[in-house]
């Protein structure tokens, strides 16, 4: 905006301060306004709404200089020197353009305080509790928990389905192997090629319901501004939320369409290694991730000693850190309490899907048995979802215990 328009949005901001002051100060109001407007447009501000903003900062801040201006008779002393009205104005906003600047551009945190700097801020100043509002309820809000687990849905790759349920077929074995076949010699004494066939199965698998649901006073759904937002995530990805139960679906399906691991090890670790790269190999399927109890994780692996020396005894390279991630062979070791201590689980993640029939939704009904009466709120949250194992031989599943 030019130098006229920000005059004019000056004027019509200022324009209520005339019913606040006297006559006198009105005239150094518009004694300084040349100043305020040379102030603005070296800010840098470009659209109306931006100048505006600043305006009524600026009207804010002088409407509280004009309270203490009127109190000191117009003057300030300071180093024996009088100040006038204007010179507390500008040098005040001067000494807060960054602050300013800090808050047309959307910095909410930033605050703007135009104070006499030889006055204490006293607390007695502070009126009808003031002082307790400004200190304890300018807050952040509800402070969460800490809760960070892993999502095993995104351990596996990602689909959707329309139907209640999904259909397909898998290839279950085989009829015969292709073999060496001698075409040599008379006609007659020729055998047949050897044959072979795969066999296939079809498989019905049907999505599952993952749900959750609270209810509250609306009063505090009104009230309480972080509280909508706080019982959406607490249902759904909170300690007692949908994705917490479907990590424990998403496991057990994994359990239950899996293969024992069939090796001939006992240390942890060498059992892990002999299954990934040994039993899933030989399905000819390629270890992409380890599942074990947290715990494990730790005492099992990565502070592994041996037992008769009680040092740390690991083949060289087999266990590593990578940015954070602790890996055996370069598989990447996933450590969760869904996992029981004492079990594993090794799988080729290509041989699985998480199927996804409905997103998490979470809705809010008064017409939920007597809440219209009570003036209660109903929180709903639920998804349908299906996680799915094509080949079991992917999948290995055990236990140190009893191995």
């Amino acid at each position: 905006m030019d130098e006229v328009e920000i005059k004019k949005a000056l004027d019509a901001g200022f324009e209520g301060l005339k019913t606040e002051v006297d006559t006198k100060l009105n005239g150094q109001v518009e004694k300084h306004k040349t100043q305020m407007v040379e102030y603005i447009k070296g800010l840098g501000l470009t659209s109306k709404e931006e100048v505006e903003k600043a305006v009524k900062d600026a009207t804010d801040a002088m409407e509280a200089l004009i309270l203490e201006v009127k109190k000191t008779a117009l003057t300030k002393v300071q180093d024996d020197k009088p100040k006038t009205f204007g010179q507390i104005l500008f040098d005040g906003m001067t000494e807060k353009k960054d602050a300013l600047l800090g808050v047309m551009n959307g910095n909410k945190s930033t605050s703007i305080m135009l104070t006499k700097a030889d006055e204490d801020l006293d607390p007695a100043n502070w009126a009808n509790g003031s002082l307790t509002i400004a200190t304890q309820d300018r807050s952040r809000g509800l402070y969460e928990t800490p809760f960070s687990p892993v999502w095993f849905r995104n351990l596996l790759p990602q689909g959707t389905t329309t139907g209640g349920t999904i259909q397909y077929i898998i290839e279950n074995g085989n009829v015969g192997a292709a073999g060496v076949w001698d075409g040599s010699g008379p006609i007659g004494e020729l055998t047949n090629k050897p044959g072979t066939a795969p066999l296939f199965d079809a498989v019905t698998k049907s999505v599952i319901w993952i749900a959750g649901i609270t209810r509250g006073k609306r009063e505090m759904l009104d009230d309480i501004a972080w509280l909508q937002g706080y019982l959406a995530r607490r249902l759904t990805v909170g300690r007692t939320g949908l994705w917490v139960a479907e990590n424990t679906q998403i496991y057990n399906a994994l359990v239950a369409d899996s293969v024992a691991y069939d090796g001939t090890k006992t240390v942890p670790v060498e059992i892990i290694y002999d299954a990934a790269f040994g039993q899933l190999r030989d399905s000819y399927h390629v270890p992409t991730t380890i599942l074990m109890n947290s715990r494990d994780v730790v005492s099992l692996i990565a502070l592994n000693k041996a037992t008769s020396s009680g040092v740390y005894d690991l083949p060289p390279g087999t266990v590593a850190m990578v940015n954070g991630q602790l890996t055996i062979g370069g598989v990447p070791v996933i450590g969760a309490p869904n996992v029981p201590a004492g079990d594993f689980m090794v799988f080729d993640r290509n041989a699985t899907e998480f199927i996804t029939r409905m997103s998490p939704e979470v809705r809010f009904f008064e017409e939920d048995r007597d809440n219209v009466p009570k003036n209660l709120i109903t929180v709903r949250a639920e998804e349908r979802i299906l996680p799915v194992v094509y080949e079991a031989d992917a999948v290995i599943a055990g236990s140190f215990t009893t191995t």
